[in-house]
């Protein structure tokens, strides 16, 4: 539905004749809002993917944790990126041993930034068996509705 002044708008050129410039004018706009529309979605999911793995990673839940991750999933460091872990089983025994060397693991999200398919948190992580306490940026990319790569900094 077009905003009222849209509307109002329409109804003169109508009025006087020139609908279509309207018309041109509200198909022009509506595609800038689908677009507008399609990235929110996309950033929508990105939100989703990242909270719900934070969320499973600090329940030191495995199976949770890895089910936002695609199956030929990549973490690289950043810029260089060199891959680390590649594909969804080295997730399964990197993690799996990190739940179980750091039973009170926790990330604590500081902030989120949201742009299109790429999701970066800042998060401050604690509980580490070895007592250090670090500061962590990820970036996830999405790809449909799995976390594809991930880049730490």
């Amino acid at each position: 539905m077009a905003p009222l002044f849209l509307n109002r708008k329409f109804s003169k050129l109508k009025k006087y004749g020139k609908i279509s410039r309207a018309e041109s004018y509200l198909k022009r706009n509506s595609k800038i809002i689908n677009q507008t529309q399609g990235a929110n979605l996309m950033e929508n999911m990105g939100v989703k993917l990242a909270q719900k793995q934070l969320d499973a990673y600090n329940a030191q839940n495995l199976e949770e944790f890895l089910s936002v991750y695609s199956e030929d999933v990549q973490i690289m460091e950043f810029p260089s990126n060199r891959v680390t872990t590649n594909g969804l089983e080295e997730m399964r025994e990197r993690y799996g041993k990190l739940f179980k060397d750091n039973p009170n693991n926790h990330a604590e999200l500081l902030a989120r930034i949201v742009k299109e398919n790429h999701v970066i948190d800042h998060e401050y992580v604690t509980g580490r068996a070895n007592g250090k306490e670090a500061k962590a940026v990820a970036v996830y990319e999405i790809q449909g509705e799995k976390i594809a790569k991930v880049w730490f900094l």
